[in-house]
C-alpha cells in the first residue's frame, strides 16, 4: 500500500523538476544577448554575444588616464584589465546572461546584458 501511496508523490516530484529544467533552460539557452557598454554614462558598443564577436577587444581610455580593456570570448564578455586600485570590474568575471552587470565604478565603465530578442 505505500507504494500506491507514493506514487503520485513521485509523479509530481518529476513534474516539478521537468518544469523546473525548462525554466532554466529557457532563461540560460544560446537567446543571442547582447553586451552594452557605458562609459560615463554613453553607449559606447553594442556587442552581440552570439559567437560573431569572439575575440573582440575594446579598451577605453579617459583623459584621466583611467584604462578599461573588455575582451569578448565564447561568447561571453569580461573585464580583462582596469587601472583601478580595488580591481573588482575584473574579479566579476565572464558574463553572458542578464544577471548581474560588470562595474567599474572608479573608471565609470558598466557592461549590461540584455536579451536581443525583447529589446530591453
Amino acid at each position: 500500500m505505500k507504494i500506491k501511496k507514493m506514487i503520485p508523490i513521485g509523479i509530481t516530484a518529476a513534474a516539478a523538476a521537468v518544469c523546473a529544467a525548462a525554466l532554466v533552460y529557457g532563461k540560460y539557452s544560446d537567446s543571442g544577448n547582447v553586451a552594452y557598454v557605458y562609459h560615463n554614462g554613453e553607449e559606447i558598443a553594442k556587442l552581440p554575444l552570439d559567437g560573431s564577436t569572439d575575440g573582440k577587444i575594446i579598451t577605453i581610455k579617459d583623459d584621466d588616464g583611467n584604462e578599461n580593456v573588455i575582451e569578448v570570448t565564447d561568447s561571453r564578455i569580461h573585464m580583462k584589465s582596469a587601472s583601478c586600485k580595488d580591481q573588482l570590474c575584473v574579479k566579476m568575471g565572464y558574463r553572458e546572461h542578464e544577471d548581474t552587470p560588470i562595474v567599474c565604478l572608479p573608471n565609470k565603465v558598466v557592461i549590461i546584458i540584455k536579451e536581443k530578442a525583447s529589446g530591453k
